[in-house]
């Protein structure tokens, strides 16, 4: 057959060229009338119709004829058929209530749980489509998206819901406390009529090679075509039980969700950590016997620790043979492929033989007919056994890339010269190439552009170098994948910085530059702000000359080849992901038979990541952070402790920078005795941390020291920090109503552009923004946690005051921090000291710099409001368990430790101490994500409040009022510089008696009963628990069951400022305020509404 394949095709190309012997070689047609008629006989020439349904009638059908079958099977609960039906109308009801209609694109984000099945179905009953959000992707991408899509609102978790109230006008929060009205059984047709087939049902972004996600618009049709047609070739069915793994913004999740609901089966959903690090146990106790994973995640697991699984779909990657011979006896297993354009499996082979190659990627599945393109011309087909780009048709095919017709129509064409008939034929060119074998199957062999794919998560190259290209030392850089050497499976960053060589031409060979301080922290610390984890490098090599061909671009391919021959790492000696050896050391002589074990493991998963150093780490004690592990590493080293110790890890153990194999192996060691194992954590000193930074201080100022007052005092320049956040946003409009004076925002962003529209975009939403304000605002794009704020050394320069009066700082007001209750003070450092800091060394050596302002961390129930103890020291008052607090302590013992410093020389320090922040009264526009409401939200779940001993004061104050004066301490001058500083401590007691507090929620219709505290405690120990991560209240647990005050806290000193406070009394609206920001929170679903109190009935919680 081959030989007849060859001549036939020799036949046609010495035919074409006798016919035309001044014809170019490239233009000849290599295609055989012989492989053309054989390519169309396995394309059948019945080109498949669209399936013209609505999505969620499909799946009403199925509820109607299957009502009590099991939809949904959740860590937070389980779903019949008839009660997904229900909760998902009742949220489509309250959709269209609030103004969503078809034509409306709805972002939806939600951790792993069943309200995510319910929220897209809800969307697309209300006539919209949906467009799944990843909560752990950067703040700017989300921005991004939601910027595209036109999104006026969200439905969220109560988990995700605070990060959009001030970035779109509604959002709707689903969750267990949702309950349908009476008429439910009128919802089911609540969709509008004009929404038909043709309609959007939801929209996937995934990587762009310009730098700019694509949004892959997919319409009802090609959906239903896509899940009918594939799913009884993929062995979908009523019993079917599906684990849904993959993250809601791939392809593979929405085939999780619609292909398992049109079949009739039930989507198995755990929690996200289990499905991260405890699988297995997950697939035994859900019952899970159907399961999408990557071969690398698949060879986590052996068969006989899943014996409910019976089908096995693996794709995303090559299929290596070792994964073959491990299920192929044990489950149907099965080879698919296709991109998200096409819906997610195009193609399959089930049972992929020993006899296959690995990339061999099978037939076309019913739904979809493929055709193999020369790579440079769609218009010829190319040979059986050529390689040629993948052409697909079918129903399956997304409608194009939103709001960009000249991406859509570059990769969706029609009819092109070799598609017969009498109807237009639309196809979509993958850029993937591929082989047709002699059976019909094709091999997958590469791409035709700089497209990857990792882990099964599909990376644009570009996107990542057009990032890269934004840092200010990086002058031109090149990503890669390597698919070769000690770097397969890696993304790699090969970067040359600015001033350093010219460019060389092709044939040059690659000289790492030595003893260089840019890396991959540099690298992370960038990237992180824009572009989700999976899409970040994870090695960075600084080359003092990058290779350019002889068309002047970038050679690619000799970089990447560059990398492929490496067979041992080389980014130890770059000084970057390799165990750093030099601080480690022999482990104990006794008690370390697991430890021994651990470090034994650890050198297995670095001999496989191709570590040369990674043979002396067996009975080594070193940091686990130090070998830079991947997801899959850690997976395997948790399931290792799970299997040879019988203990299940927390993975914030594994991931804690802090953690040593010592350490690890000691807790192992006790919690097989019974203990609790010790703390891994090293233990936290407010005073050797505050006497440590503070000598680094006195350090600076002695360096800066610049003696007497200046003479010009007046407040030009005003750099803010925190401006995106609740408070931040109306210190900010308070700068530009009330004062003439320029304002610089430090942003989280790619370049002054983007943060400045970001910031503008924020504050639009409030309708307060005049385009007057755009010449008294600069952005300077930079990041709490980097050294210098990530600054550019022009911007440091003006902060620190080297250069003319006019352009320097001259007040300062550092209002941002990272707050994340649940995060270890090591974790909070960075960000929340290391900027305060930075900031103090920089004013330290500013001539310049009148007024200092930090904004302090509020007071929560430990501070001394609770205690009685209006003046005592911050530092006494911090609780052991809350890294949140520490952070901020720190900071403020820093703060006045600077006072002291700078006295002399005329600065105003000034420190706000609000209580809780809440929006005004004129709007009731509430911080969700603060902890006030969040203690409200769970009181009104559990229907009960703690009953204060005492009638405590209650430290309120809406957001105006603490802007107002916190941008007025810039007005503070020190007119007589003394020895002692005097810090303008700002305390505002405006607020009101807790039980009038309590009352407001009695008066607006809410029972609640008041209980002491323990009963209480009890009650909602029991309620959130039972509810997991996506109850608000989750984080604070720890806050209010931690016992005690942190000791060694109580023993530190202040340092000895004498304050001058300025005390703000209560304001007389604050009761009006507090109503109307409950009524707000109820209006936005935060807190539960007041119908009836009902609860969700039919939703049983585990």
């Amino acid at each position: 057959v081959v030989a007849l394949n060859v001549v036939a095709t020799f036949e046609r190309i010495l035919s074409e060229m006798l016919a035309d012997p001044g014809r170019r070689i490239s233009t000849l047609n290599c295609l055989s009338e012989r492989d053309y008629a054989q390519i169309c006989l396995w394309n059948n020439e019945q080109r498949p119709s669209y399936e013209e349904h609505l999505v969620h009638r499909l799946f009403e059908q199925v509820a109607l004829l299957a009502p009590n079958a099991a939809a949904v099977c959740s860590w937070d609960g389980d779903a019949t058929y008839e009660q997904l039906d229900v909760l998902s109308s009742t949220l489509a009801k309250r959709l269209v209530e609030r103004g969503v209609e078809p034509g409306h694109y709805v972002p939806v984000c939600f951790e792993k749980s069943i309200w995510a099945v319910v929220a897209a179905l809800g969307v697309l009953k209300a006539g919209a489509a949906f467009v799944p959000l990843d909560p752990a992707h950067p703040k700017a991408r989300i921005l991004d998206i939601l910027h595209r899509v036109g999104a006026h609102a969200v439905v969220a978790s109560l988990l995700h819901a605070p990060m959009f109230t001030s970035l779109v006008r509604l959002v709707v929060v689903v969750s267990a406390s949702d309950s349908p009205p009476d008429d439910w059984n009128d919802l089911v047709r609540c969709s509008s009529p004009t929404v038909t087939p043709r309609d959007s049902a939801f929209i996937l972004f995934t990587s762009g090679s310009t730098g700019i996600p694509k949004g892959i618009v997919h319409e009802h049709r090609s959906v239903a075509s896509n899940a009918l047609g594939h799913g009884r070739s993929m062995r979908y069915g009523r019993d079917s039980r599906v684990l849904q793994f993959a993250s809601h913004t791939f392809d593979v999740a929405q085939m999780d969700f619609w292909t398992t609901l049109l079949h009739g089966g039930c989507i198995c959903i755990p929690e996200e950590e289990d499905r991260r690090y405890n699988i297995i146990n997950v697939v035994e106790t859900m019952k899970v016997n159907w399961a999408l994973l990557t071969p690398s995640f698949a060879s986590l697991i052996h068969p006989d620790q899943v014996p409910s699984l019976q089908t096995l779909v693996l794709g995303g990657e090559t299929l290596p043979k070792e994964a073959v011979s491990k299920w192929a006896d044990k489950v149907v297993l099965i080879n698919c492929y296709g991109p998200a354009e096409c819906g997610a499996c195009l193609t399959l082979v089930v049972t992929p033989g020993t006899g296959r190659a690995p990339n061999n990627v099978g037939y076309a599945l019913p739904n979809s007919v493929c055709w193999l393109a020369e790579p440079e011309n769609h218009d010829r087909l190319v040979p059986i056994g050529a390689v040629g780009e993948l052409l697909v048709e079918g129903p399956n095919l997304a409608r194009g890339y939103l709001n960009d017709p000249s991406k859509t129509e570059s990769a969706f064409i029609s009819s092109p010269s070799w598609a017969s008939g009498s109807r237009p034929r639309r196809f979509y060119k993958t850029g993937d190439l591929l082989r047709y074998n002699l059976d019909g199957s094709m091999d997958f062999i590469g791409r035709k552009d700089d497209q990857v794919k990792l882990r099964g998560q599909r990376v644009e190259l570009g996107e990542v170098e057009h990032h890269l290209s934004t840092i200010p030392e990086v002058s031109v850089s090149v990503v890669a994948a390597p698919r070769a050497g000690c770097y397969t499976g890696e993304l790699v960053a090969v970067v040359q910085l600015e001033n350093e060589q010219p460019h060389a031409i092709h044939g040059t060979s690659l000289v790492v530059q030595p003893d260089c301080s840019f890396g991959i922290q540099h690298i992370k610390a960038h990237l992180d702000n824009c572009l989700p984890s999976y899409m970040v490098p994870t090695v960075c090599f600084v080359v003092q000359s990058l290779p350019f061909n002889t068309s002047l671009k970038v050679d690619r391919r000799a970089v990447t080849s560059w990398l492929e021959q490496m067979a041992e790492r080389q980014d130890e000696r770059n000084g970057q992901d390799g165990p750093k050896m030099n601080g480690s050391q022999n482990l104990p002589a006794t008690n370390n038979e697991d430890a021994f074990a651990l470090s034994c493991e650890v050198a297995r998963i670095a001999a496989s990541q191709g570590v040369k150093s990674s043979g002396t780490l067996r009975g080594r004690d070193f940091a686990l952070h130090s070998l830079g592990l991947d997801s899959i590493q850690v997976i395997s080293l948790a399931m290792f402790v799970q299997g040879k110790f019988q203990i299940k890890l927390p993975m914030s153990i594994l991931l804690d920078a802090s953690v040593t194999i010592n350490s690890l192996g000691e807790f192992i060691r006790q919690a097989r005795q019974g203990g609790m194992g010790p703390n891994l954590q090293n233990r936290f000193s407010i005073g050797k941390k505050v006497r440590l930074l503070s000598a680094q201080l006195t350090e600076w100022a002695s360096a800066n020291d610049h003696g007497t007052i200046v003479a010009e005092r007046t407040v030009y320049n005003v750099l803010l920090t925190g401006c995106t956040g609740y408070l931040g946003k109306g210190i900010l409009r308070r700068l530009l109503e009330h004062s003439q004076q320029s304002v610089i925002l430090l942003v989280r962003s790619s370049s002054a552009d983007s943060g400045l529209e970001r910031v503008v975009g924020d504050v639009q939403i409030q309708s307060w923004w005049k385009d007057c304000y755009y010449p008294r605002t600069e952005v300077w794009p930079g990041d709490l946690a980097r050294p210098q704020l990530g600054l550019t050394e022009k911007q440091w320069q003006r902060l620190c005051g080297q250069g003319r009066h006019e352009d320097a700082i001259h007040a300062i007001i550092h209002n941002g921090a990272k707050v994340h209750w649940s995060s270890p003070y090591s974790t909070l450092e960075p960000a929340n000291v290391g900027s305060t800091l930075e900031l103090l060394k920089a004013a330290s050596g500013s001539p310049f710099l009148a007024n200092f302002t930090y904004v302090s961390g509020g007071r929560l129930p430990a501070d001394e409001e609770v205690s009685g103890q209006a003046n005592a020291d911050p530092a006494k008052l911090e609780p052991n368990s809350n890294g949140y607090r520490k952070s901020k302590v720190v900071s403020e013992l820093l703060v006045r430790r600077f006072a002291q410093l700078r006295a002399i020389n005329g600065v105003q320090v000034s420190i706000i101490r609000p209580g809780y922040i809440i929006g005004h009264a004129n709007d009731g526009a509430a911080n969700r994500s603060d902890f006030l409401w969040r203690l409200v939200a769970v009181c009104v779940d559990v229907k009960a409040f703690p009953r204060p001993d005492t009638d405590t004061w209650l430290y309120v104050s809406d957001v105006e009022t603490v802007a107002r004066l916190t941008v007025s301490t810039t007005e503070q001058v020190v007119k007589a510089p003394t020895e002692n500083a005097a810090v303008l401590m700002v305390r505002i007691h405006a607020g009101l008696p807790l039980s009038s507090f309590w009352a407001i929620l009695l008066q607006v219709g809410y029972r609640l009963d008041a209980l002491p505290f323990d009963e209480w405690m009890a009650r909602v120990h029991d309620h959130v628990s039972g509810i997991g991560q996506q109850h608000p209240f989750f984080p604070l647990l720890r806050v209010f069951e931690a016992d005690g005050e942190d000791e060694e806290a109580s023993a530190v000193e202040d340092p000895g400022s004498e304050d001058r406070d300025m005390d703000v009394e209560a304001s007389g609206q604050v009761e009006e305020a507090v109503r109307r920001n409950v009524e707000h929170l109820i209006e936005m679903g935060f807190l539960a509404a007041l119908r009836n109190e009902k609860l969700a009935s039919t939703v049983h919680q585990p």
